[in-house]
């Protein structure tokens, strides 16, 4: 039956939640309750199982032979009793209930053959003493209580009030519904003759059954005495036992088999009250995120997010990796901008190093620590939902601001290196203004400036043009005309550089200042890092989400189960 097995998995799975190791009776080692499946296999071989429960000395030897008609097996009133398990089967059914025999029990049985057709797909067992003083011979009935699909609970009148057997017909009736069982009360005739006497007795049995199992009204019980086998009690047995079932009716008996063992499975799971877990985990989650919000964001806030937006060095940073990008179009004046280049970066430094001793604000790790220790204060659990990083403790809290503190820096390179190609860019259509203004003006100015000026003055002093040109180029070439143009075109695009610093610095003032009011959109704004953040706030509380998501899921399933047994 698929609901059990998923009723075993919700076991295990709410165990795994709860930090528990309890399971219910039935699915523990050893446990006697009868398992579906192999209820299942012994059906599809075509038998099924037909088993005397009882303590010593009750007569269960004594049924069984008086069942058959013959002495199939030794009866005892002294010694250990029945010793090994006595099979009553039909030869053509020997091959499979040796197989599982010796499976089970190996070395440890009997099979006594018959030939009669109607029996065909019945195996009667005699059991050892469920009560006996040997363990192996409880051992024995236990795990064969476990292929057991229709159970005789016997017991005599001076033993049918004993606890032993009902704490074990408890336990089996864990898996295997009260409609399969037969109670059996033997030795009625050591009680008084009167009717009145026996059905006295027997309703003081089925009353003690009632109550064990739990039923709505007492159950039959048929009160024999194996020495008197043409009663009426005893035929009324013998036809119950040894009637040929059809298959239709085996397999019913199995399927209430398996309601009876998923309808205990789901008790128990009920027990543990997984509605009020999901319950404590939400409350837990609420309390959780509340506190990280209160006392957390406003301290990550304080000691990264408003440090960085306000960094001076990284204005500076910004700044100049932008006009780098820039003058990679405006030869000669990325010369200026190289030589500039060490400067600038001991100012910039200078400047970091100045912002980072300012602006420590609160210490994360420590709030951090203080939240996570009050919540383990206030709740065990945390304990084991957060057993694999104990923010509550020094290191792990460090560790975790440390995360945050490195996804802000990778958020902040990535960013800076995104608004840095974007305001470095130029225009294509102003490339030769540029050209102009650069290799034009090292051409221009000391060459063909004074030349054209030569050039155009030369009429109004008489002399010849080629002389004044020619006087003009060895003045050009002189040493000290080199030292005045040099310096003329250093300052020339030095200009240039601080015009073109400027304007780079006016765009990301401009990036900045809508970054400080603006939360929405692209580059470097205020809600990016915001979001990281929030991003880390989730994780510290993702043990929390994911446990109380887990829960979820448990009780979604069970219900589904719930459904399904109410559907069958």
């Amino acid at each position: 039956m698929d609901i059990i097995a998923e009723l075993e998995q919700i076991v295990d799975q709410t165990n795994q939640l709860d930090g528990s190791s309890v399971k219910p009776q039935l699915l523990q080692a050893g446990s006697a309750a009868p398992d579906p499946k192999k209820l299942d296999q012994q059906a599809q071989a075509g038998f099924y199982i037909i088993g005397l429960i009882g303590g010593k000395e009750v007569g269960k030897s004594s049924l069984v032979n008086a069942l058959a008609g013959r002495k199939i097996t030794e009866t005892s009133s002294w010694g250990e009793g029945t010793a090994r398990v006595i099979a009553y089967l039909h030869r053509s059914r020997e091959s499979a209930v040796k197989q599982l025999l010796q499976r089970e029990v190996p070395e440890q049985f009997e099979m006594v053959l018959h030939d009669l057709p109607e029996l065909s797909g019945c195996v009667l067992l005699d059991l050892p003493d469920f009560d006996s003083h040997w363990n192996e011979h409880v051992k024995i009935t236990r795990k064969m209580l476990t292929h057991m699909l229709y159970p005789v609970w016997m017991q005599s009148v001076e033993k049918y009030a004993d606890q032993g057997a009902q704490d074990l017909l408890k336990e089996v009736a864990q898996g295997n519904s009260h409609e399969n069982f037969v109670f059996v009360l033997n030795k009625v005739d050591q009680i008084g003759q009167t009717d009145n006497e026996l059905e006295l007795l027997r309703a003081d049995y089925a009353r003690r059954l009632r109550r064990a199992l739990d039923l709505s009204s007492p159950p039959n019980v048929f009160a024999i005495s194996t020495g008197a086998v043409q009663s009426r009690d005893f035929l009324a047995l013998q036809s119950a036992l040894l009637s040929p079932r059809s298959r239709e009716r085996v397999e019913h008996s199995i399927e209430r088999v398996s309601r009876c063992t998923a309808e205990s499975l789901l008790q128990f799971v009920r027990q543990r009250d997984v509605p009020g877990m999901v319950a404590r985990a939400d409350r837990l989650m609420e309390q959780g995120a509340e506190l990280v919000q209160l006392r957390l964001a406003p301290v990550a806030q304080q000691q990264f997010i408003e440090p960085l937006l306000s960094d001076a060095g990284r204005r500076l940073k910004l700044v100049d990796d932008s006009l780098s990008r820039r003058l990679r179009a405006w030869p000669l004046v990325n010369v200026i901008h190289a030589a500039l280049w060490p400067v600038l970066m001991l100012i910039r430094t200078r400047v970091s190093s100045r912002m980072v001793d300012s602006s420590m604000g609160f210490d994360l790790s420590r709030e951090l620590q203080g939240v996570f220790s009050r919540m383990y204060q206030a709740n065990a659990q945390i304990g084991e939902v957060y057993a694999d990083n104990h923010l509550w403790e020094p290191d792990p809290a460090r560790k975790a601001v440390s995360q945050l503190e490195e996804q802000l820096h990778n958020l902040l390179r990535h960013l800076q290196r995104k608004a840095a190609e974007q305001m470095g860019k130029n225009s294509r259509l102003l490339a030769p203004v540029r050209w102009l203004i650069t290799l034009g003006a090292l051409v221009w100015f000391p060459i063909v400036q004074p030349l054209l000026e030569a050039l155009w003055r030369q009429p109004e002093q008489g002399g010849h043009g080629w002389q004044t040109i020619l006087l003009l180029l060895v003045r050009i070439v002189s040493v000290g005309y080199l030292i005045q143009s040099v310096v003329f075109l250093l300052i020339w695009y030095f200009i240039w550089w601080l015009i073109l610093r400027w304007h780079t610095q006016r765009r990301v003032d401009r990036l900045l200042d809508e970054q400080s009011r603006d939360e929405q959109g692209a580059g470097l704004r205020r809600g990016a890092y915001s979001r990281v953040v929030d991003e880390w706030l989730g994780d510290l509380l993702a043990p929390l989400s994911q446990r109380l998501e887990r829960l979820q899921e448990l009780q979604n399933r069970i219900s589904a189960v719930e459904n399904q047994l109410k559907a069958a």
